[in-house]
């Protein structure tokens, strides 16, 4: 029988250890950056040269879209590296040529792999941790180079940015500026502003921050920053997080509408302002009324968590292990109380008791984003009450099935 070596699993707390994930949400989730330093094999379980190789081999997932060069941060012509090709559907598409491409590292240029967040195993679970955790979309990018580069001029990110340096070093600056709700939409965001406007936006030097193996760096959707990399070998693991917001609950509402026979019906001419007015009064009320018909807060929240916690990674059309149940750790607060003979955690809806040697099977369920049942019986063989810790922790609103 052919043996599988068990993927190191990076929850959220080990990406931001010491800091805990309290501390995280309270002072700079969303609101300011964060740089956690470790050490120097912190992330040797998550990326290493051999991953670099492994997926550089995926050839039919790299495009002109997945994978292309800077040079100070400004992009080299897809014609000095790409060549001509066609996908599945026969649409033209650009593929890299690595040779070329190691031509162009070697003299100076950086090279972005990008949506690399399903082609490793621990990339793949620590994805999973990251989505259960905030509920959102996630990307993973990686970025090398053989030189002293600005690996991103001055500007934004309009997702919140979770930066990790597994290789050599690199040096963040960071800005008083900040972007207040930055957009992802092309119009809207930071490439939408001339360089000159992005430097005036950026204000004064805030910080300047030199980053190196093991080392994490949180940058809040908006916040201004730049960043170089020192001579030598040099990689960076990029995880974006993309919150939804009101123009994503938005988008939903559109597709609950075309069920509603007013909003099918042709709009009154542009030259009847009143019968305008009137259509427009019209539908805003119908969707007013239909709010409770169509139990507008329970389906939103049912997509969204179907896309962040059950919807595969990769859309790629393969059969789900459905047989497998998966479990999430949710974002609510518990209690763990040391009594005389017994623990007890308390949850939002109840108390869970259990021995103290059943400890370390509780503590492993309360550090996990998101873990299935393989997983916890290659940590636990043959507990069988730690199954039953599962179901109590669940009743108790700590722990849920998806």
């Amino acid at each position: 029988m052919q043996s599988f070596e068990i993927a190191e699993n990076y929850t959220f707390q080990n990406l931001i250890a010491p800091l805990s994930v309290d501390d995280f949400n309270k002072e700079h989730w969303g609101k300011a950056p964060a740089f956690i330093g470790g050490s120097d094999d912190k992330f040797s379980a998550l990326w290493s040269w051999k991953d670099f190789n492994l997926i550089l081999g995926k050839t039919r997932h790299w495009s002109e879209h997945t994978c292309w060069l800077t040079q100070n941060a400004v992009p080299i012509s897809t014609d000095l590296y790409c060549y001509d090709s066609l996908k599945r559907d026969l649409l033209g598409i650009q593929r890299p040529n690595f040779e070329q491409v190691g031509e162009a590292i070697n003299g100076g240029a950086t090279l972005f792999l990008d949506r690399i967040e399903t082609l490793r195993p621990t990339i793949a679970s620590t994805t999973a941790n990251l989505r259960s955790k905030f509920g959102a979309a996630i990307t993973g990018r990686l970025s090398f180079t053989k030189h002293s580069q600005l690996l991103c001029q001055s500007g934004f990110e309009s997702n919140d940015l979770l930066l990790m340096q597994t290789e050599g070093e690199l040096s963040v600056q960071l800005f008083e500026g900040c972007s207040e709700n930055p957009l992802a939409e092309p119009d809207n965001g930071p490439a939408s502003l001339s360089q000159e406007d992005i430097n005036t936006l950026c204000g004064d030097l805030a910080a300047e921050i030199s980053m190196g193996p093991g080392d994490l760096l949180y940058i809040p959707a908006g916040q201004f920053f730049n960043a170089t990399t020192m001579p030598g070998p040099s990689v960076q693991l990029q995880f974006t997080i993309r919150r939804s917001t009101g123009l994503d609950f938005v988008d939903f509402l559109l597709q609950q509408m075309p069920d509603e026979p007013l909003f099918r019906a042709d709009m009154p001419f542009f030259d009847e302002p009143e019968a305008i007015k009137l259509r427009i009064d019209a539908m805003a009320e119908a969707i007013q009324e239909r709010c409770a018909d169509w139990d507008i807060p329970t389906t939103y929240r049912k997509q969204r968590r179907q896309e962040a916690l059950i919807a595969p990674l990769s859309p790629l059309g393969l059969p789900r292990p459905n047989s497998i149940t998966k479990f999430r750790r949710k974002n609510v607060s518990c209690i763990l109380e040391d009594l005389d003979t017994s623990l007890q955690v308390t949850g939002p809806n109840g108390k869970v008791a259990f021995t103290k040697q059943q400890k370390k099977v509780c503590d492993w369920l309360l550090e996990q984003d998101v873990f299935d049942v393989r997983r916890f019986e290659d940590v636990f063989h043959n507990n069988t009450e730690g199954r039953q810790i599962i179901s109590d922790l669940v009743d108790a609103g700590i722990l849920e099935a998806v």
